[in-house]
């Protein structure tokens, strides 16, 4: 990795310590107008990231197979990654000034999300129809996980509409996910894998959605591997790990690449994406 996937790494290591640590995007040098502020946070710990973690100490995760069903939520430890990230000091803050939130429709961002920014309690986040937003929620697929295991296939609109009555579901198709109904087998163990290449096409459609909203102060809630590929960055953030890109001011797109690291020739994770 390079000097600077490293000192991300180091600033990842605490999530609420790096959450504090926002950039300055306050002004510009000539006066344009500022881009606008993006919060990325990732998912709490899951039922799948449990699980994982139990194969990984028992030195059974190349053989385990991972029968958790489709579309994992959080698990205990992750609600609790969820209220410690909402009682934050900066997260009163970041309350205040994020102007719309915007989930993956898979059931563990939009429980995060919920946990996070709304007046539910974190327990309750996984449904229970309404609760009262301080801004809007949409549920965006452009920014779901990277499809590579079971708990990567999503749930239908249908029944998502029916569980959290405060999300705004109107982008998302009945079956959202990559290869829709038909990479959705009934065990969850057979599916086609998202190529990377689909993943990146999704991260450009992100940027350009971002870009185009009226918003300055957006909280994007979503995965790892999706995020690695957004900022460039070849380190995983932590469960509730939060940071802040910039996204359009009217500059050109400005993309450095730094070195190659496993995943191919990533950006630079200072990322900066002009309009």
């Amino acid at each position: 990795c390079c000097q600077r996937c490293l000192a991300l790494q180091k600033k990842l290591r605490s999530t609420l310590e790096f959450g504090s640590k926002f950039l300055d995007m306050s002004a510009t040098d000539d006066g344009r107008p500022v881009a606008k502020r993006v919060i990325l946070i990732r998912h709490g710990h899951s039922i799948y990231n449990a699980w994982r973690q139990k194969s990984i100490n028992r030195c059974t995760c190349f053989c385990d197979t991972y029968e958790g069903g489709c579309d994992a939520p959080l698990s205990g430890k992750g609600q609790q990654q969820v209220q410690q990230l909402r009682d934050a000091g900066f997260m009163s803050d970041l309350r205040r000034e994020v102007q719309l939130v915007v989930t993956s429709p898979l059931v563990r961002a939009i429980e995060t999300a919920r946990g996070a920014f709304t007046d539910v309690s974190v327990s309750d986040a996984h449904g229970d129809g309404h609760a009262s937003a301080y801004r809007p929620f949409v549920a965006l697929p452009s920014v779901a996980e990277r499809l590579d295991t079971a708990c990567d296939i999503g749930t239908p609109k249908s029944m998502l509409e029916q569980t959290y009555k405060d999300i705004d579901f109107s982008l998302v198709d009945e079956y959202w996910w990559y290869g829709g109904r038909e990479n959705s087998a009934d065990d969850g163990l057979h599916h086609e894998r998202e190529p990377w290449a689909a993943c990146h096409m999704r991260v450009d459609q992100t940027f350009q959605w971002l870009a185009a909203r009226p918003e300055t102060c957006i909280a994007v809630v979503g995965h790892s591997s999706f995020f690695q590929a957004m900022t460039g960055s070849c380190m995983k953030m932590p469960n509730c790990g939060i940071m802040e890109i910039s996204v359009g001011n009217g500059d050109a797109e400005t993309q450095q690449c730094c070195k190659k690291c496993l995943a191919g020739c990533w950006r630079n994770p200072n990322v900066h994406r002009g309009t």
